[in-house]
């Protein structure tokens, strides 16, 4: 059945079929495991205009030593610099000129890169990204001159008190686990990373067994399947992962004299809950009902009936291995302590009484509508199947809507008692240094 949509022989098989999504919508999707390892994704979508196209990379702070700290990001730059065939500059214009975005991010597990293009011009941005990841330069020069763009990035996330809070809970949550360490690294790394270092990471796991590519779009299967397959992609994974957890530590609060508001996040390690647990599914629901929109527990009672902060939501961030739970909040240090005494009060009560049947109700229509405007996406569809393809999960949707309308109240009370532990709650804050008696 697959030949028949113009898959090469050679890899046909596997795993193609029609899957029915929200709305009666189908679409055909296809993963396959090529000879050398690289795993392949591929979503037809005619109807669309556009085809969005990524490669990701399990590389981030897990893999990197830890003078090195930083490398995976350092590195996801420097492939936008130039190649051995092309500049920086004709790189960018091959893109934007056949109307495309390119860009890339370095995530905790693992970096990405993508290019979103008009469909009539999807051989161009594919022949772009392909150069890219085969063939970097890493001029020396231009090393040097990026290095200061990154220590710049550095001090930029420093400046910005939300990403500095976040930064610093991601380390004390998961401060037994290499997933705390900071993914931009720190400056006395940053500086330490040499073209060497540089050609030493890439080559260790820019191999095909280590990637995934997706290609989501209007696009025609047979030519792009024989690009798929011309790609030079070879070597062998060499394991390493650095299991050691981030040496420096934060405290848990943070006074600065640049900010005027209090920026707190409180949470739970919720490991072993990861992206693969079933639990994933009630914790997901118990989030949407706690914080999770502006209909949730704690936007209700601490902005819209007490008015006591403009920013304050619930969210859970799982990863291939870890999790966590938080609750994060924006508000005048004078009502720090009441906005936290409340935070606390009503985990306590989610973790004793079973939501109403309605509210869960409502929490899956949210999610599953979030999940059908995303699925409308070509670019937020590929991202969400390349995150499935690195880490062996099922890109389809059908599981997950399945399991998710399964979830009965009495299952989100439970799973939120399993996992959130208020004696185990931890902390980060940053607030203005006037009211730390300075």
């Amino acid at each position: 059945m697959a030949a028949s949509w113009g898959v090469p022989a050679s890899i046909a098989g596997q795993e193609l079929r029609r899957i029915r999504l929200i709305g009666g919508v189908e679409r055909t999707m296809e993963r396959v495991v090529l000879d050398n390892g690289l795993t392949a994704i591929t979503e037809l979508r005619p109807h669309t205009q556009t085809v969005s196209i990524h490669v990701g990379v399990k590389a981030g702070p897990p893999q990197e030593e830890d003078r090195y700290l930083g490398i995976s990001h350092f590195l996801e730059h420097m492939l936008f610099k130039g190649t051995t065939k092309s500049t920086a500059e004709e790189l960018s214009a091959v893109v934007e000129g056949n109307g495309g975005v390119l860009n890339g991010f370095t995530e905790h597990e693992f970096t990405e890169f993508f290019v979103t293009m008009l469909s009539k011009n999807w051989e161009s941005g594919f022949d772009v990204l392909a150069e890219m990841i085969t063939q970097p330069a890493l001029d020396p020069e231009c090393i040097d001159r990026e290095r200061s763009v990154v220590l710049e990035e550095i001090q930029q996330a420093k400046d910005d008190a939300e990403t500095c809070v976040w930064d610093r809970f991601h380390m004390r949550v998961w401060k037994d686990y290499a997933v705390s360490k900071p993914v931009l690294g720190k400056t006395e790394t940053v500086e330490n990373i040499s073209r060497a270092a540089l050609e030493e990471h890439y080559h260790r796991f820019y191999v095909p067994e280590n990637m995934c590519l997706v290609v989501v779009g209007n696009v025609n299967e047979e030519p792009l399947w024989e690009r798929i397959k011309s790609l030079n992609l070879n070597g062998k994974l060499t394991p390493f992962v650095n299991r050691r957890p981030y040496a420096d530590m934060p405290e848990a609060l943070d006074y600065r004299r640049d900010c005027h508001q209090a920026n707190i996040v409180m949470g739970v390690d919720i490991t072993p809950l990861s992206i693969h647990h079933s639990d994933r599914f009630p914790m997901a629901l118990y989030n949407v009902i706690l914080g999770g929109n502006a209909s949730s527990r704690l936007f209700l009672e601490i902005r819209e009936k007490r008015g006591l902060a403009y920013s304050i939501a619930s969210d859970v961030g799982l990863l291939d291995r870890n999790g966590f739970f938080a609750v994060s909040a924006a508000m005048h240090p004078s009502k720090m302590e009441q906005v936290t005494t409340i935070i606390n009060e009503e985990i306590a009560r989610s973790l004793t009484t079973s939501p109403d049947a309605a509210d869960v109700e409502r929490a899956k229509n949210f999610i599953l509508g979030i999940l059908a405007n995303n699925l409308e996406s070509n670019h937020s569809s590929g991202r969400r199947s390349l995150i499935c393809g690195l880490f062996g999960e099922d890109p389809s949707v059908q599981h997950f809507i399945t399991q998710l309308e399964n979830v009965t109240p009495e299952e989100i009370r439970a799973c939120a008692e399993r996992y959130v532990d208020p004696a185990k709650l931890v902390t980060a804050a940053i607030v203005p240094a006037n009211d730390s008696g300075d």
